[in-house]
């Protein structure tokens, strides 16, 4: 019998599939199965560590608290006791914040129990008393809002 001869590096070319070898052949199946669920849970994970119990809707309700805390001191700065206007502008838009947050905050969001507390508590108090000079009101206001913006991860 004649030997056939193959060139060099024969032996390193990938033997042919057998016509009944599929992809999804018996000997495949647990590698597919696995790689796919280890996918799936990785994607799992990578969403459930990037979601967030807050929406857009919760950074406006503390850039609104966040801007009365600045027009009272801006107006303490100018040496104004004009504050009847932030007054008022203030009481409608806690009432607001904190009427939609008592449906809302619990102690799985923080960030919205924080504003709950500075709009429904804080702010009434820090209105009701001396805007010409910083009070213990006005520091627990700015405190909640501070820890706010934390759970919110506006602040570091």
């Amino acid at each position: 019998m004649d030997e056939v001869q193959h060139p060099a590096g024969a032996d390193d070319l990938p033997a042919k599939k057998k016509p009944t070898e599929s992809l999804l052949s018996a000997a495949r199946f647990p590698f597919i199965t696995v790689s796919v669920l280890l996918l799936a849970g990785i994607c799992g994970l990578a969403v459930y560590l990037t979601s967030s119990p807050y929406s857009s809707r919760d950074v406006q309700y503390h850039r609104q608290l966040a801007e009365i805390l600045q027009e009272i001191r801006a107006i303490r700065a100018a040496k104004s006791s004009d504050f009847n206007q932030v007054r008022q502008r203030a009481s409608v838009v806690g009432q607001q914040i904190s009427s939609i947050l008592k449906q809302e905050a619990s102690t799985s969001t923080p960030a919205k129990q924080s504003m709950l507390w500075a709009a429904r508590d804080e702010l009434p108090r820090m209105l009701a008393g001396d805007l010409t000079k910083e009070t213990p009101a006005e520091k627990s206001f700015e405190a909640r809002l501070e820890d706010a913006a934390t759970d919110l991860g506006l602040k570091r």
